[in-house]
């Protein structure tokens, strides 16, 4: 899948662009990164609403490809590299949603199966 991502975009509309591709999936976006295996510190997290412009330095309009095949913290490393987004991956559990901290070895595809367990 390929993502445009523009400076006026919602990052809500980001997530809607991902979950088309991986339903049980989410992203949620932060203020500062988190490590690897890490949590990101829920009081942290940016307002959907937020427009792109808000979060980074303008950068104008940028491609993001994402493969089923990376992995969740290989995900969150290009956001943050590329994008300069400190972004978490979220999997569906039963009703609730859990930060994908210990499955972030685990590929988009395979995460995006758990989420339907």
């Amino acid at each position: 899948m390929l993502i445009s991502v523009h400076d006026d975009m919602q990052l809500e509309e980001i997530n809607d662009h991902f979950n088309l591709c991986f339903p049980n999936l989410k992203l949620a976006f932060f203020y500062g990164p988190h490590h690897l295996h890490a949590a990101s510190d829920e009081k942290k997290a940016l307002n959907q609403k937020m427009t792109v412009g808000e979060v980074r330095k303008p950068q104008g309009s940028l491609l993001m490809e994402i493969s089923s095949k990376i992995k969740a913290g290989e995900l969150e490393s290009r956001f943050r590299h590329e994008l300069g987004m400190n972004v978490q991956v979220y999997f569906r559990k039963g009703k609730d949603w859990q930060q994908s901290t210990e499955q972030d070895d685990l590929n988009l595809a395979a995460l995006n199966t758990l989420g339907e367990e």
